[in-house]
Order: C-alpha cells, then structure tokens, then sequence
C-alpha cells in the first residue's frame, strides 16, 4: 500500500550506469528515489562516490550526497559536504566548502560547477586554484585542467610565490603549459623588492614565460609607485632573467 522497500544487510543495487553498495537502503518506488543514512559506495564508468547520507533520483539518474562526500578516480578526489552528481553525466554540483585534489593543483570553492569526464570546472563563490608555484583566485572561475587553461573575472588575484610577485584586476587569463598570465580591467603588479613592495598599475598586464626567462609587459597609462620611487609612463617591458626594465613613450620617474 505505501509502496516503501526497507532492505539492510549489505545491501546491493545495480542499473544500467551504476552499482550502489550500502548496509540498509529505502526505496520509495512511487516517487522513485533511493535513500541511504548510514554511508553508501556509488560506483560508475568514471567515479566512485561515498558519502554518508544520500539520495538517488532513478528518474534523474542524480545523487544528492550529504556529510563527508568523496569522489575518486585516478585523476583526481573531490571532497565536500554537499553535491548533486549525475551518473549518466558525470556532472557533479558543489554547495559548501569543497576541494579537488590532483597531481598537478589543487582547487578550493564554496560553490561551483564540475564535469569529472571532460575536467572542466566552473566556480563562483570563494574560489582559488592552487598550482605547482602559482595561486589564481576570483569571484568567478573557470577552468579546463586538459588545455591547462583558467580564467578568472572579478577581483582576481594571481600569487607567484616563487617569483614574490602578485598580480590582480578584474579579469585574467592563465596558461598552465606555458606559464603565462594575461590580465586587463584595473591591472597591477605588486613585486617585493628589498623587503619593499614595487605597485605598477596598467591597463593591461602580460607575464609570459617560466620563472628562469620571464618577461612581464604593462601598458597604456602606467603609473609605478615605490616607496622611494615614482613614475609614468606609456608602457613597461621588464626582463626579469637580467633585470632591465624598459620605459617606453616620455617616462618620468622620481
């Protein structure tokens, strides 16, 4: 009459795109979704899922997974407290603090968009991106792991820890493979120098290159501030492997 399942006891569900493995399972077959409060293991083509309390739409082909969620593959573990993740897809759809961990970054969000098959990620509430020696962070973030690109809009923030250089604006491009940063809308470049810190803004900032033949270029009404020292200029072609730094079209400086 209730149309309810209640099954316990290493408990086994399988379809066509996942097996489901649990110690006691509800199953409410008039609106057709699974429930689980005492962990589950979801296992796809592409992922493994556990979490401790979950949902399953069979018409939907989604889990909604609650309190200490984790999804592995060889690539890559996701961790959070809550998410909608969709077996046919793999699409899975962060809420709360949440980490994805690889061999090459590391990326933090509270909320955000994550395709586990193509490695595209969107994210658009306190998101950073932690790679090797760079840090890259925005109200919005997107980023494609297999063409090593991220962009970010909205009071972006690229760290380079190596190089104690800091870049921000309000829109940024970065090239993972080639080490490379584009930035526009309000640029500056912050370098420490001396236990000092160097501000040059722009209205537009490039850093191309790795950190042993690095050139950062900053053009259109440029404006350099030191704490003994001021300056503008048109645009700013800086050599960091030889420390020349280039002023270009009536420069002033003092």
């Amino acid at each position: 009459d209730t149309r309810m399942v209640l099954s316990w006891g290493n408990v086994v569900l399988k379809d066509k795109k996942m097996t489901l493995t649990t110690d006691t399972l509800n199953f409410d077959r008039a609106k057709q979704k699974l429930y689980y409060t005492q962990h589950a293991k979801i296992k796809d083509q592409t992922n493994t899922l556990t979490s401790k309390v979950g949902t399953y739409s069979l018409e939907q082909n989604k889990f909604t997974a609650t309190t200490k969620v984790f999804v592995t593959n060889p690539e890559h573990v996701l961790e959070s407290n809550h998410l909608d993740y969709y077996t046919d897809t793999g699409y899975a759809y962060l809420y709360g603090s949440s980490t994805i961990k690889s061999k090459d970054n590391t990326i933090y969000t509270e909320r955000g968009f994550y395709d586990s098959k193509a490695e595209i990620s969107r994210f658009v509430k306190n998101s950073k991106i932690y790679f090797t020696n760079r840090t890259i962070e925005g109200d919005s973030l997107y980023y494609d792991k297999y063409k090593g690109f991220a962009s970010a809009t909205t009071n972006i923030k690229l760290v380079d820890s190596l190089q104690n250089f800091v870049a921000k604006g309000n829109y940024a491009e970065y090239f993972e493979l080639k080490d490379s940063a584009f930035i526009i809308d309000k640029a500056v470049a912050i370098t420490v120098i001396e236990k000092d810190s160097m501000y040059v803004h722009g209205d537009t900032l490039l850093v191309t290159g790795k950190p042993e033949n690095r050139i950062v270029r900053i053009y259109h009404d440029v404006r350099i501030f030191k704490s003994d020292l001021q300056g503008v200029c048109d645009s700013i072609h800086s050599n960091q492997q030889t420390g020349l730094t280039r002023l270009f079209k009536n420069p002033v400086l003092w």
